[in-house]
């Protein structure tokens, strides 16, 4: 006897689930932090390892300007006039290139940065004079915010989250540069 089978196409459809799967919570309390918070973090990578300089002043870069990981470790020294007190910031994910002007703690720690690592054309490098990675802006932070003792655990993504929060606390009109972050 001959039997006949019928094969019918796969379709991956027919094993998933009708509804998307649920968004994961949140673990943390937040996803910005209080300027007292960003002090901390600040004070605290300075005070850690050989590189407190540049930890440092990568939160308060990322902290002030609205950086994202990928902007700061592609950063490089054409785009800082430390005479003329300016950053030149050219942003990821559709954003307007902007200029900013930079304060005397950002200036201050971007000279000794120069001073610690010339010959560099990034402004952010390993010991290997290497452009840090966007991992290693991850656990420079993470370990900022342990040792600066945020009841929380920290991600880059907090810092720029900050800023916001701060211009619409305090009722600030969002400068121009920052609107298309």
């Amino acid at each position: 006897m001959l039997s006949i089978t019928i094969q019918h196409p796969f379709s991956a459809k027919i094993f998933s689930q009708n509804t998307p799967p649920s968004k994961k919570s949140s673990q943390r309390e937040r996803e910005y932090l209080r300027p007292s918070e960003v002090n901390a973090m600040i004070g605290a990578a300075q005070k850690v390892g050989r590189h407190g300089v540049r930890d440092g002043a990568i939160i308060l870069l990322m902290f002030r300007h609205g950086l994202r990981t990928a902007e700061l470790v592609a950063l490089k020294w054409s785009q800082i006039d430390l005479v003329g007190g300016y950053i030149e910031i050219h942003r990821v994910k559709n954003g307007h290139d902007s200029i900013h002007p930079l304060r005397s703690p950002e200036l201050r720690a971007l000279r000794q940065i120069q001073r610690d690592y010339p010959d560099t054309s990034y402004v952010f490098v390993s010991e290997r004079k290497a452009p840090l990675s966007t991992r290693s802006i991850r656990h420079i932070i993470a370990r900022a915010g342990e040792i600066g003792q945020i009841a929380f655990p920290v991600h880059p993504h907090q810092l720029p989250e900050s800023l916001w929060t701060l211009f619409s606390c305090h009722s600030v009109m969002i400068p121009e540069q920052f609107k298309t972050i």
